[in-house]
């Protein structure tokens, strides 16, 4: 188990919290200490990677309603005919699709309802490459504004070197769930270790 670098902060909160502390070393001789360790460990520690998303009709359907009442949020909302064709067949992770709408069509909540959907089950990354930085900041700053100011963030060339490695940290320790980038962001060696090392972790 590899915990974030903040782990020194946890032995304060507890004395404030009263709560207990257990902590086990990954420093270990051999493989027995280390598989004792790993047994200990799973006591307080679960692996999300085991957690399947249900693909039935009917948790379909309940992902949707949670998706729209999370990310429309509106009195009446409703899906619209092709969302409502389209969205299913994202959710339900079996084939690649192109979606070709209008402006104004309701796009956006096709991949951010399912990215932001799955990764509460399995803490995934998805990412959305778009070239338009003023897109990306209003869609971050809207998905901010509807409480997901932790695992949502973008990439781009206006943000500042300790932004930039700070998101790269938060890729590389699962703290995001979906990150806009631009597709020069592709280029930069220290971006694309992050994320094949998120995709490692991942799977």
């Amino acid at each position: 188990y590899i915990i974030e670098p903040f782990l020194e902060e946890y032995n304060q909160l507890a004395k404030v919290w009263g709560t207990k502390i257990f902590a086990t070393s990954i420093q270990c001789n051999n493989n027995e200490d280390f598989n004792k360790s790993v047994i200990e460990a799973e006591k307080y520690f679960h692996d999300n990677q085991s957690s399947k998303i249900p693909q039935t009709t009917e948790s379909i359907a309940n992902a949707m309603d949670i998706i729209l009442a999370t990310l429309i949020n509106k009195e009446g909302a409703q899906w619209s005919d092709i969302q409502k064709e389209v969205l299913p067949k994202i959710l339900s992770k079996k084939e690649n699709y192109l979606v070709s709408m209008p402006t104004g069509g309701g796009k956006s909540v096709l991949f951010q309802g399912p990215a932001l959907y799955n990764s509460s089950y399995s803490n995934r990354l998805s990412l959305v490459v778009t070239p338009l930085k003023a897109l990306m900041q209003d869609q971050v700053r809207e998905l901010y504004e509807k409480g997901f100011y932790t695992n949502v963030d973008y990439l781009n060339g206006d943000r500042t070197y300790h932004e930039t490695r700070s998101i790269y940290r938060k890729i590389n320790s699962g703290e995001l769930a979906l990150l806009y980038v631009t597709p020069e962001r592709f280029r930069s060696r220290q971006f694309l270790d992050a994320l094949l090392t998120r995709m490692m972790h991942d799977h």
